[in-house]
């Protein structure tokens, strides 16, 4: 019998977006996509997944996590998320 050892990396960002660019009255219009990728010194920077939030979420935790915000101006929400598959 294999035993098989996985090993789960958490990344953690901390991150205030700030959307002073766009009008109070089009933000939820808005979607925000976010794509983490890995660092190779000599390889390509491959992309290890994505999610984005708005009204067309890559899911419900994302689309909730949108609808806070925008329900919540001026408060920080704090959500986790699940990277999606690229």
């Amino acid at each position: 019998m294999n035993n098989v050892e996985y090993v789960y990396k958490l990344l953690e960002v901390k991150e205030t977006v700030k959307y002073a660019l766009v009008p109070w009255e089009r933000i939820r219009e808005c979607q925000l996509n976010i794509t983490v990728k890995d660092y190779d010194k000599l390889g390509r920077n491959e992309a290890i997944g994505k999610i984005m939030l708005g009204k067309a979420g890559s899911g419900t935790s994302e689309t909730k996590h949108w609808s806070d915000m925008i329900t919540k101006p001026r408060q920080t929400v704090v959500h986790w998320h699940r990277l999606k598959p690229e």
